[in-house]
């Protein structure tokens, strides 16, 4: 007999998907070739069977929430409960009337990416997800990528916005999450995190009655920080995204009934919605988890789940959930934080210092890598770190910076326009010094402005 929690693999033909122009990296799409996309394609969709539910393939066991069309359908309905709760909306963040490029993180169905295109026709929307089940029927300015968003991004250009909405059990290093989205994001751009928590309780102590349904919630617990991606790690979010650098952090926490038992006609309504979609939600939530982790027999998942229903539907216990949005900002200042460690006139000083000690920092000194420190304003930490080595080695004060008073004549005529004829007189340290004590000399010396300062060669 075979064992019936045994993963199946099934390929079934798949039309190769449309070569459309990619602006950023896709590693499931990255060869335009039609032998290599079809061939692609196919693999993507070669979904893992398992307990009668469908899984990705893509990354395989990575993401333990099935990807079949009923888990498909909680999804959209969770969407709706969200809509329901923020009145409408799809944020919180004060991005603005104008975003121009957003990113959804986990964009499952890609409705939320679809809603928000709808409603900024001027922004780029993209999502990425290990799955492709999102539609191919889309607004022109959204598009969806099969990602792993653990694995290294590629992005070419930062965004305004970034988004994920109930990726609990997706993540092993929120701490390295954050700060992806931190250097992503451009200077005043915000993250926001959403999330419907993987627990229950009640204001009047009912949901001591539901031993079966805390039970499951126990063992989703205990199997996913034994998988590696912990689903209670909401109430840290706030912390980590400070930590990362994020600012005007804000953590809302909203109370959500998961049956209809409210008295309240619109918590009521999200309380009926949210009661279907928890009946849907656990086996989602427990089959891959329990089975994988745990070595539980679906037979017996399933024993423990008919318990959990009769609890959930049972109106006079009082279930109830917490709904987390935390966002944050990046600040305003990064974009100065490269001026201030390199003033754009210093990059004549520091661009010798690059060619010249190639063997300091051999793995770091690739032109891509120059050309980002030394002409977008942001920072990095090679950046501090050639600040700190030019300072150490010619004991130079950052302060005034170097030329920030200068107009291009006064360069000129201080140090001539035959750029050649500098280099075949002086080596490249010699000129950097000379740059300096000029610099100090026009900063600090008001009663020798018209004094043409001494050669470094001959000072004493």
């Amino acid at each position: 007999m075979t064992d019936q929690n045994a993963p199946t693999a099934a390929a079934p033909a798949a039309e190769p998907e449309p070569d459309g122009a990619r602006s950023d990296s896709d590693s499931a799409f990255a060869s335009t070739n039609g032998s290599d996309l079809t061939s692609l394609s196919s693999s993507i969709k070669a979904y893992v069977y398992e307990n009668g539910r469908r899984y990705h393939s893509y990354r395989e066991g990575e993401y333990v929430l099935p990807n079949d069309e009923q888990e498909q359908d909680r999804l959209d309905l969770s969407h709706h409960i969200y809509k329901m709760l923020l009145g409408g909306e799809l944020y919180l963040s004060p991005i603005g009337k104008n975003p121009q490029r957003v990113l959804d993180i986990g964009t499952g169905t890609g409705i939320w990416a679809i809603d928000f295109a709808d409603l900024h026709p001027g922004a780029e929307v993209l999502g990425n997800d290990l799955s492709p089940i999102q539609p191919r029927w889309v607004p022109p300015n959204c598009r969806f990528e099969v990602d792993d968003f653990e694995a290294e991004w590629t992005y070419s250009r930062n965004f305004d916005f970034i988004h994920g909405r109930e990726i609990e059990g997706s993540v092993r290093d929120y701490d390295r999450l954050f700060e992806r989205c931190f250097e992503h994001l451009r200077p005043g751009g915000y993250l926001e995190m959403q999330s419907m928590g993987v627990v229950t309780y009640s204001d009047d102590g009912s949901d001591e009655r539901a031993t079966n349904f805390h039970q499951v919630v126990d063992l989703i617990q205990e199997a996913s920080g034994k998988f590696g991606k912990s689903m209670k790690t909401m109430g840290t979010w706030k912390g980590k995204m400070e930590k990362a650098g994020f600012t005007n952090v804000k953590q809302k926490v909203f109370k959500v009934p998961q049956s209809p038992w409210h008295d309240d006609p619109k918590m009521k309504e999200i309380g009926l919605y949210n009661q279907a979609n928890l009946l849907e939600a656990l086996s989602s939530y427990t089959y891959a988890l329990l089975s994988r982790v745990l070595q539980w027999r679906r037979v017996e998942i399933e024993v423990l789940l008919a318990g959990a229903r009769r609890e959930i539907k049972d109106l006079s216990i009082h279930l109830t959930t917490d709904v987390y949005i935390v966002y944050g900002q990046k600040p305003e200042e990064a974009a100065k934080a490269h001026s201030l460690l390199f003033p754009p006139s210093s990059r004549s000083l520091v661009l010798p210092f690059l060619f010249l000690y190639p063997t300091i920092f051999p793995s770091l000194l690739t032109p891509t890598h120059v050309y980002t420190c030394l002409t977008v304003e942001s920072g990095c930490a090679f950046c501090r770190l050639m600040q700190q080595f030019v300072k150490q080695s010619l004991s130079v004060s950052t302060r005034p910076p170097i030329h920030s008073h200068f107009t291009k004549q006064d360069r000129r005529r201080k140090f001539g326009n035959d750029m050649k004829r500098k280099r075949d007189r002086h080596n490249v340290t010699n000129m950097s010094s000379r740059i300096i004590r000029t610099a100090q000399c026009k900063c600090r010396c008001k009663e020798e402005k018209k004094t043409r300062p001494t050669d470094i060669n001959n000072m004493t």
